[in-house]
């Protein structure tokens, strides 16, 4: 281990989950100071290398970019200090956000078991879309995926607009981890877990919502979805549009159904999706990993 991983008490870079977990909803799952999702967990006062543990009421989590103001001095550990007493994501009608990186062909939506390319509507529930694909505003520009979450008891979690995201503050744990997001509406209850796959779009890997009367959960192997009537999907496959208003799930009050025409289904799928190829900072790790959102760093 080398010396800039343990400091002079014998303190470790590596942080526990519950204690990360405690940083992040304080911090409103977003910088303080930003609000930007992806960040670093930070010793305040003291700082890592006088630090005799990881205790969340002296830390604070703080994006790449705010803490780079700090070591640069163009901000002083003070504002970081008053920026964790009013974090930016906590501010009425303010949640933390980021953006995906969306490319300008063929961009796709893994929605669970299915693929979805150039589909403008992969998911719509009493005629209200939840999830999309829109083209580019103009020619050679990124396409806009756009989309809403819940939980299982139906609360808004997660919202897409144009490929910029934000999730709410008030849930129980929203964790970045490489390329993936998870969002848990208690412990243990993962209510979805996306993981971006730029410039090609995001895989939605796991799914359990609510939506009025209808129910949907799903993994990479299949999608259910349950209302006045079931329909159940298996995959892989892959849904390719060929018409500007195509809706691939079109569910109505009392019926779930493959809207007809307007795309052709291609199959089974034969583009690995990021699951098959899992980074090496997948999963919470020590912070000998830089890269990843579970380090901590010293101001």
């Amino acid at each position: 281990m080398s010396s800039d991983e343990i400091n002079r008490y014998g303190l470790r870079r590596y942080i526990d989950a519950e204690t990360r977990r405690a940083i992040r909803r304080s911090a409103g799952f977003g910088c303080v100071s930003c609000g930007l999702a992806i960040g670093q967990y930070e010793h305040i006062d003291p700082t890592f290398a006088d630090a005799k543990e990881h205790d969340p009421e002296r830390m604070t989590f703080v994006c790449g970019a705010c803490h780079d103001k700090v070591n640069r001095k163009i901000w002083s550990k003070e504002k970081l200090s008053q920026d964790r007493l009013r974090p930016w994501a906590l501010k009425q009608g303010r949640r933390c956000h980021d953006a995906f990186d969306v490319g300008g062909q063929d961009v796709a939506v893994w929605f669970c078991s299915t693929k979805c390319v150039r589909v403008r509507h992969i998911l719509r529930i009493n005629g209200e879309t939840l999830l999309a694909i829109e083209p580019p505003e103009e020619a050679g520009g990124p396409y806009r995926l756009s989309g809403r979450f819940y939980d299982s008891a139906g609360k808004l979690r997660f919202e897409i607009a144009r490929n910029e995201w934000t999730g709410d503050p008030l849930s129980y744990d929203i964790e970045t981890v490489g390329p993936r997001l998870i969002i848990r509406s208690e412990p243990r209850e993962i209510c979805l877990q996306l993981c971006a796959h730029p410039p090609r779009g995001i895989v939605i890997e796991r799914l359990k919502m609510q939506f009025g009367t209808t129910r949907i959960q799903g993994n990479r192997k299949e999608l259910h979805i349950t209302g006045d009537r079931n329909v159940k999907f298996s995959g892989p496959f892959s849904i390719t549009g060929h018409e500007d208003g195509v809706v691939f799930l079109d569910i109505g009050p009392t019926w779930q159904s493959i809207a007809g025409g307007g795309y052709a289904i291609v199959g089974p799928d034969n583009e690995r999706p990021p699951w098959h190829k899992p980074a090496t900072n997948d999963s919470p790790c020590p912070c000998a990993i830089r890269t990843t959102a579970t380090a901590c760093r010293g101001l």
